[in-house]
């Protein structure tokens, strides 16, 4: 929905963390719509210990993407992804 919203135009996503862990994918396994970036839990922040500012969850995909501490979303053609 975020993707959507901002009109994101490309096949492909570059995750970027604050640990300085990477993680490229299909932007469309980011569109699922079992795929979350989480900011909340419970109703407040979402705690450091669980990835502070941003977790991306995205089921179904390689590994199960679930990453802590998103810090910037990339949409790019699958030629400029670089990352894990």
């Amino acid at each position: 929905m975020l993707l959507e919203m901002a009109r994101a135009h490309g096949d492909s996503v570059l995750a970027i963390f604050l640990d300085g862990y990477t993680a490229s994918m299909p932007i469309d396994a980011l569109m699922d719509d079992y795929s979350i970036m989480a900011f909340a839990m419970w109703g407040k922040p979402l705690p450091r210990e669980h990835g502070f500012p941003l977790r991306l969850v995205v089921p179904n995909w390689r590994d199960c993407k679930s990453s802590k501490y998103l810090s910037e979303i990339k949409v790019v053609n699958g030629d400029d992804v670089i990352g894990y």
